[in-house]
């Protein structure tokens, strides 16, 4: 929602001129056609595709989120009638723009097909799943850490240098050394918020070693300083449980699509330097950030 109202008033001035021109010429929107820009028809598909999905029991947030939406779909008209006056559309950049959003789209879209075909876990698996997690589950772990963030694009060599070291006091002074821009502070790491197979090997990392894990535009290095047990369970521990089923089972199905389909392109080749690694799967071990 917040995506949406943040759309919606992202330019007062568009607003205003938006709302200046809902008494227009022609005549007055009626059926599914709920506002006009000049002589182009807003539709109800196109405000429910706006929102998204969202919904809320409260009609007056609903009636606001509507509100927004609408607004943000007249914004962006306007400034495409605009851009499209000014010969944005007939350049380079917009044309490799809308080339890569088509793609975009078209493979969400195909990615969504697979996803809506699979089955929904049972209620055994849902079980078997949670019973096989202990640390997201009956034994969820929540891990309070000494947190060192970096940037993402730290340098290379510099990451190459905390591989041999054992602590974060270590990698500060390390980083110091090196003039690298970081914080430092203590979090929290929630095991319901993370993969089971990620907080597994976090336990078993213990307070021993420092690990990576990436976060947004940062790498966070982490070092363990208290291990909470509060226990997950009932509904909203089974609901987690259906979730993260259903989007293994989403993701080994794409891959295999993914698979199937690199085969039958014959492959892919790339240059020399652009191909990714062997083993590109991510690790959460210091030594290797």
């Amino acid at each position: 929602m917040n995506r949406i109202l943040a759309a919606g008033l992202a330019s007062a001035a568009l607003i205003a001129l938006a709302g200046c021109n809902r008494g227009g010429s022609g005549s007055a929107p009626t059926g599914q056609v709920i506002a006009k820009v000049g002589g182009q028809e807003i539709t109800q598909r196109e405000l429910s595709a706006e929102l998204n999905g969202f919904s809320s029991q409260d009609e007056a947030t609903t009636k606001k989120a509507q509100e927004a939406a609408l607004q943000a779909i007249v914004n962006r008209k306007l400034l495409a009638n605009a851009a499209k006056e000014a010969g944005i559309e007939k350049s380079a950049d917009f044309q490799l723009m809308q080339h890569r959003a088509d793609e975009l789209m078209l493979a969400q879209a195909y990615e969504q097909q697979i996803a809506s075909k699979l089955p929904k876990p049972t209620q055994q698996e849902v079980q078997q799943y949670i019973a096989q997690h202990p640390n997201t589950f009956a034994e969820r772990k929540i891990f309070v850490v000494d947190q060192i963030k970096i940037p993402r694009n730290t340098d290379r060599k510099i990451l190459d240098r905390l591989k041999p070291l054992h602590s974060n006091d270590e990698v500060e002074q390390a980083l110091l050394s090196a003039g690298v821009d970081y914080a430092r502070q203590p979090a929290t790491l929630d095991a319901r918020t993370a993969p089971p197979a990620l907080t597994d090997q976090i336990v078993r990392i213990g307070s021993t070693e420092p690990f990576v894990l990436p976060s947004g535009d940062a790498i966070t290095i982490n070092q363990v300083k208290e291990t909470r047990t509060v226990p997950f369970t009932g509904a909203p521990a089974t609901e987690l449980a259906q979730k993260a089923l259903m989007s293994e089972r989403v993701s080994k199905a794409i891959k295999a699509r993914m698979d199937e389909l690199k085969k039958a392109a014959g492959g892919v080749q790339y240059q020399a330097g652009y191909a990714p690694p062997k083993d590109s799967a991510a690790t959460t071990n210091a030594a290797k950030p």
